[in-house]
């Protein structure tokens, strides 16, 4: 999906942290233009998200057009599949099938969106995506209170994918895992050959290590979090504060180590399983100092943190960017959705949304072109007044020059025909505006005209855009009974095209112009 907007906006509502990015430019020549944060508490109400996210907007003059969010993944439910068919139509209706099958709630109650992954033989490799309405409704009117209209929603890792296509991190033979450590959970997608090849999902994030520290210590949830933070990786030796932080982090880490030792195995017992040649991290938990080293060495592979901005350009920013680059992944993941070719196309916006936003842009279009049309008509309008005037002004004097001097009659005469002329021009303006407002009166509310054109034998062409076939047949009824026109037909049949239809009319201008 492309955007008309040049910028784009990616949201990230995490659980103690609001990213905002905006990237403007295509791939290959992707600027920076906007990063803004905001701290909010654990647990925090939606109305303090609103209220930090509002401040955020506010203080940085942030402009959005094209605004791109995201669902966590622990509210949704992602799966790769593989179906019996190449043919999209097709395989629409088997990946009703299989969700109805799998998923966890009714067909009815859930948002679905797919996607169909490149693969090698017969048959196609399918992400089924499904969140449950109720949620994306909430995500949908928090971000409504703001104002902000939402032109996407992607999954939060697989929105990390673009930004792994961008950086150019998964081409190849290479198999690439990426191990994304959120605050509730922890996800763990595997690449190959550019493409999705496995995803899973399991708690376990940050928050597991903060709980093992509130345990440990006997801290509270916020001060256990605050801790992880500032002291990440704790020392194994000093104090007995320290030694009992290094216990914590030990129980935290020894289940990160085992969720993903799991998946790695359940992906190698694929079919098109193979073993991870690297891993990579994102998200907060990317952040713990050391935490890339420790895996590596545990794990026997080779890990490194991702830098969702190794390709994009920016000026000198107050944030310290190299660091915060692995919590910026998602952020910036959903900011590079359109820009990036191959990547995860997900939405899981509802199609009501999309639809109604779709229109309110064709209208407010309209709007503006209705106005610039009747402000250049006006304009030509009173210019050719406003000369008639003075022409006419100018005969009057040489009336009055006339009555005084037969000689000038000559010269009157000539007068008189110019005021004749001009005279005739007026009647014509004012028949061509006569018959714009009786077009205006009989084009129904969800049509209207791209091109008129006038022709020498009275006829006119008239070609033009409707949010449905039946505005077109109800304009073509109106113009045949409206007075003006006569032999109206149709110059091009009706064509269906995205978010409405686009015709073509020609018909007599009655009497002379």
């Amino acid at each position: 999906m492309m955007f008309r907007s040049k910028t784009v906006t990616g949201l990230d509502i995490g659980s103690s942290l609001i990213k905002l990015v905006q990237l403007r430019g295509e791939s290959g020549s992707l600027e920076l233009v906007n990063l803004a944060l905001g701290k909010i508490s654990p647990g925090a109400s939606e109305e303090e998200v609103v209220e930090v996210l509002r401040r955020i907007i506010e203080e940085g003059q942030i402009k959005i057009s094209t605004l791109i969010t995201s669902i966590p993944r622990y509210m949704a439910v992602a799966r790769l599949v593989n179906l019996p068919s190449n043919d999209e139509r097709e395989l629409g209706e088997m990946v009703r099938f299989e969700a109805a099958r799998q998923m966890p709630f009714a067909l009815s109650q859930m948002e679905l969106d797919f996607q169909i992954m490149p693969t090698q033989g017969g048959g196609s490799k399918v992400l089924i995506v499904a969140v449950q309405k109720r949620d994306i409704q909430n995500h949908l009117s928090l971000l409504d209170q703001l104002g902000l209209s939402v032109d996407a929603i992607q999954l939060s890792s697989l929105a990390i994918f673009n930004c792994l296509k961008h950086n150019g991190d998964i081409e190849g033979e290479k198999v690439t895992a990426l191990v994304y450590l959120g605050a509730r959970t922890m996800e763990i997608d595997v690449f190959r050959d550019g493409n999705l090849h496995f995803s899973q999902c399991v708690m376990g994030g940050m928050s597991g290590y903060s709980k093992a520290l509130q345990e440990e210590l006997g801290v509270s949830a916020v001060e256990a979090e605050q801790l992880s933070e500032e002291v990440g990786v704790p020392e194994t030796g000093g104090s007995e504060k320290e030694k009992k932080m290094a216990g914590a982090f030990e129980v935290w880490l020894s289940h990160i180590l085992s969720q993903v030792r799991r998946s790695l195995r359940t992906y190698r017992a694929q079919p098109d399983g193979a073993e991870v040649d690297e891993l990579m991290l994102a998200g907060g938990g990317a952040n713990l100092k050391n935490l890339d080293s420790i895996l590596q060495e545990r794990l026997g592979s080779n890990v490194r943190l991702i830098d969702p901005l190794r390709k994009v350009r920016f000026k000198s920013s107050r944030f310290n960017l190299p660091e915060l680059a692995p919590q910026l992944s998602l952020a910036v993941g959903l900011a590079l959705r359109g820009k990036v070719s191959g990547g995860v196309e997900i939405n899981l916006l509802p199609e009501s949304v999309t639809e109604l936003e779709v229109k309110k842009k064709r209208r407010r279009v309209h709007s503006v072109c209705i106005v610039l049309a009747g402000l250049v008509i006006l304009g030509a309008v009173a210019g050719f007044i406003a000369t008639f005037n003075a022409k006419f002004k100018e005969l009057r004097v040489l009336d009055g020059r006339i009555r005084v001097s037969e000689p000038l009659e000559e010269e009157f005469e000539r007068k008189k025909e110019r005021l004749e002329i001009l005279t005739s021009y007026a009647d014509k303006s004012r028949s061509c505006l006569e018959i714009l407002r009786a077009l205006s009166i009989v084009s129904p509310p969800g049509l209207y005209l791209t091109r008129l054109s006038f022709q020498r034998n009275r006829s006119v062409d008239l070609t033009g855009r409707a949010d449905s076939e039946s505005d077109v047949y109800r304009f073509h009824s109106g113009l045949q009974k409206c007075g003006y026109f006569d032999k109206v037909d149709s110059s091009t049949p009706i064509k269906k095209e995205t978010g409405g239809v686009s015709f073509g009319l020609k018909c007599i201008i009655k009497g002379e112009m």
